[in-house]
């Protein structure tokens, strides 16, 4: 059975194994190709770090590829303007992502790989 983006979403936000929230963001980043969820978990993101849960902040921003300001909706058939208030909605994510990154710190943004169950260095 396909994840509906709401459950994912939620799963990011709520899931106790941080290792299934970190996946969760990775498969929206992987599926959702024009974009849809990004401001939603960077709420998610945000969210966590003001609840002091900078590791998953940080993973959720890093895994779901949210500072990347690149336009991911088609621009086929749109007008310039349109086209522009489309990179700066994916532009504005990725500022507010970027320093919601600096604000937590190299520690939590360090990639841990015994997340997915290797062993560390």
């Amino acid at each position: 059975m396909e994840r509906l983006p709401n459950e994912t979403l939620q799963q990011t936000a709520l899931h106790a194994n941080i290792s299934e929230a970190a996946a969760a963001a990775w498969f929206l980043a992987e599926t959702d190709r024009l974009g849809e969820y990004k401001p939603h978990l960077l709420f998610i993101a945000e969210g966590a770090a003001a609840r002091g849960d900078d590791k998953r902040a940080a993973l959720l921003v890093t895994l779901g590829v949210l500072t990347d300001e690149g336009n991911l909706r088609p621009a086929l058939d749109k007008s310039p303007a349109e086209v522009a208030a489309d990179y700066e909605h994916f532009r504005s994510i990725a500022v507010r992502a970027r320093t919601l990154v600096g604000q937590l710190g190299s520690a939590a943004c360090r990639r841990d790989v015994s997340l997915f169950g290797f062993a560390g260095p």
